[in-house]
């Protein structure tokens, strides 16, 4: 899937690399929620059939990291049903 190489161009960013890993494995997320709560810090990525997956992420880049990868995947037409939540 070509689009799938074109989002892996930001694999820089830390949310994009684990979501291309996620779609090369044949799993598209419904639901990302950003998680800052009790010493805990990352992304959770929620599949409508497969178990919640969380990605562990340093305090100091999540933000960063949460606010580019959204403006990154509004490009993607193919990732338009995922949800954004903020834990």
């Amino acid at each position: 899937m070509d689009w799938i190489e074109e989002l892996d161009k930001n694999g820089y960013n830390i949310l994009i690399d684990e979501l291309v890993w996620h779609l090369e494995q044949g799993r598209t997320p419904t639901a990302i929620v950003k998680c800052s709560k009790n010493n805990t810090y990352g992304f959770e990525f929620y599949f409508e059939n497969e178990k919640l997956h969380f990605l562990n992420v340093a305090p100091n880049i999540l933000d960063k990291h949460w606010e580019e990868a959204q403006e990154i995947i509004s490009g993607f037409p193919q990732l338009g049903g995922i949800k954004y939540v903020v834990s």
